[in-house]
């Protein structure tokens, strides 16, 4: 599994299993058979498509999009939509 950290300037796109420690300024995508574990911010939305896993235990500015994945919120998200599995803690934080 790969780290990432730091800054990453506009959008990022997962494609094999990624922890996030760092801040993604625009969108992150995690494409099917990919999972992402998310400690860092996304400061634009979140999208997971089918056959993807995100766990966020940091922060998505935007919108969780589930777009058939897995999903399981733990930190603080702006909304959360879509029509995959999606488990939102109840000490999550949905801002909108």
């Amino acid at each position: 599994m790969e780290e990432i950290t730091g800054r990453i300037a506009g959008q990022l796109t997962i494609t094999h299993d990624v922890i996030l420690r760092g801040t993604v300024q625009g969108d992150a995508w995690v494409t099917g058979g990919a999972a992402l574990t998310l400690y860092g911010l996304v400061a634009g939305d979140l999208h997971v498509d089918e056959g993807g896993c995100a766990i966020v235990r940091g922060t998505v500015s935007g919108t969780v999009i589930n777009k058939g994945g897995r999903v399981q919120v733990f930190g603080t998200v702006g909304e959360v939509t879509g029509f995959g599995t999606t488990h939102v803690d109840e000490y999550a934080r949905v801002m909108r």
